[in-house]
């Protein structure tokens, strides 16, 4: 098996593993936030990103600690995970599912954490 483990190429190099694991920081936690539209939906909890941001200097320091947190630990509370799925119409008089449009609802700090990460993967994705 090793013999031919060893013939395969290296997609994950040791800079995008590096890059991949490094620690999370507060300020980019923040340029996160500060990133998103202020005004897309809000999520379960009825608050939406410009309420942070607005806030940042109340709220600022909790988001952190719930984004770092689950980034260090894996672990997520499970209200931040809380999502609504609204279907939304296409057409006036929608009769079939084909004519409604899928959206989710999720909460800000979740969207936060998807972000981060997300950011983190297009600096080694093409």
């Amino acid at each position: 098996m090793e013999e031919c483990l060893n013939t395969v190429h290296h997609r994950v190099t040791p800079g995008m593993i590096d890059i991949l694991s490094s620690e999370y920081s507060a300020e980019e936690i923040k340029a996160v936030l500060f990133q998103m539209g202020p005004t897309k939906a809000p999520g379960p909890d009825g608050m939406n990103v410009l309420f942070y941001q607005k806030f940042w200097h109340i709220v600022g320091n909790n988001v952190i600690t719930a984004v770092l947190d689950f980034l260090k630990t894996g672990n997520m509370q499970p209200e931040i995970n809380y999502t609504h799925i609204v279907l939304i119409p296409r057409v006036k008089s929608p009769e079939r599912m084909s004519k409604y449009r899928p959206i989710s609802l999720c909460n800000v700090i979740y969207k936060v954490i998807s972000k981060v990460l997300a950011n983190r993967l297009k600096i080694i994705l093409p």
